[in-house]
């Protein structure tokens, strides 16, 4: 099963999920993961945005953890922390955002 970043944004995304989509771009060209992106409405109750989660690991959430943004550096660090695999040289760079 593939590893997937959840990136849970406002209606209308501002700074810390346009951040927040980078650094997950930017990642997208090392390691091999699934993005979702899933706008606040329709993450469940009590859901905050924007909100990063690695599998089911919060990375961040705004009013806490990293107050609702994850740079480039903090999410590669944390996807090398939980094994997520390296793309092999050659692989093409692009990130598979599913928008539901």
């Amino acid at each position: 099963m593939p590893d997937i970043l959840k990136l849970i944004n406002k209606n209308y995304p501002g700074k810390r999920c346009k951040i927040n989509m980078a650094a997950a771009e930017e990642a997208a060209k090392i390691y091999s993961f699934v993005v979702e992106t899933i706008p606040k409405k329709d993450a469940g109750p009590g859901a905050k945005a924007p909100a990063v989660y690695l599998n089911d690991k919060l990375l961040a959430e705004t009013g806490g953890l990293r107050n609702g943004k994850v740079t480039h550096e903090e999410l590669v660090k944390e996807l090398a922390e939980a094994n997520v695999p390296k793309k092999s040289a050659g692989r093409s760079s692009c990130a598979v955002f599913l928008d539901d």
